[in-house]
């Protein structure tokens, strides 16, 4: 079995550089659905829910509009028998459902 040996930090050392902070959260996810006036909804992860908005409109122009937009914390919330297994990668920012919609993320 292979001993943990810990090695103090130099005085001054910052284990993680302010720097990989500031820029983890400039570029946080966070998935929403976003209900629709005469449509299905849509999932998409943005940065905001303005963000999310645009992707919105990137990738449906005018053929959906949104009525209502909520944060998804956790999958359960999802339709478990339709959306859930027919959904794409939500970890990264763009349309998630429904799928053929990828695209419109430009990062």
């Amino acid at each position: 079995m292979r001993q943990l040996t810990l090695v103090p930090l130099s005085a001054g050392a910052d284990p993680l550089p302010t720097r990989f902070i500031r820029q983890y959260c400039e570029t946080m996810l966070i998935p929403y659905w976003i209900e629709c006036v005469d449509a299905p909804g849509v999932g998409i992860t943005a940065q905001s829910e303005a963000d999310a908005l645009i992707l919105l409109e990137e990738a449906f122009g005018d053929g959906r509009r949104a009525r209502h937009v909520s944060r998804v914390h956790d999958i359960t919330e999802l339709d478990q028998n339709h959306v859930v297994p027919n959904m794409g990668n939500w970890l990264k920012r763009g349309v998630w459902y429904p799928l053929g919609h990828e695209h419109v993320a430009r990062f």
